[in-house]
């Protein structure tokens, strides 16, 4: 969802994932946490989408964005087994069963998310349009200020008029 929100600034929120798993996780063994960590950045595979695809059309279509989803957990989950295999240990049945539970409740957050307007969008171009319908406002308050302006000075000016 970030990289589709954020484009390339999305890559910060990954190193700040990456520092806190980190502090909060490290293990034993360096190499196992080194290629565990390298997993979170490898999700960024999925801007490669964006070379293909628009992005609002990757937000509308359900196959899109389950194949763009898909793109990046698996490469997450690609990076986290060779890391449990160089710790020479994989329980596959922990890992398949914890990796399925959150690959099903994330792409139902992004599915949810992508139904509503204003949160699944390119901030970039979000934010130009906001920027364009608030000059627009702005106008019109203008405009209204204006005509106000006007009306009231013609009913004072008629008002005026007609007490002499």
């Amino acid at each position: 969802m970030a990289f589709i929100r954020w484009n390339k600034y999305a890559f910060s929120m990954v190193i700040v994932v990456v520092i806190l798993h980190a502090i909060l996780y490290h293990s034993g063994s360096a190499l196992a946490t080194i290629l565990y960590l390298i997993g979170f950045p490898a999700t960024m595979i999925t801007m490669l989408w964006f070379k293909m695809f628009p992005q609002n059309r990757i937000r509308h279509e359900v196959l899109l964005l389950t194949l763009y989803y898909t793109t990046g957990y698996l490469a997450l989950f690609l990076f986290h087994i060779m890391a449990m295999s160089v710790l020479g240990d994989i329980q596959w049945i922990t890992l398949l069963i914890r990796h399925s539970f959150n690959f099903i409740f994330g792409w139902f957050i992004l599915w949810i998310i992508s139904r509503q307007q204003d949160l699944l969008v390119d901030m970039k171009s979000f934010l130009i349009k906001q920027s364009q319908e608030r000059k627009r406002e702005e106008e019109h308050i203008v405009w209204r200020i204006a005509l106000i302006t006007i009306l009231i000075k013609w009913v004072l000016m008629m008002f005026v008029m007609n007490s002499f």
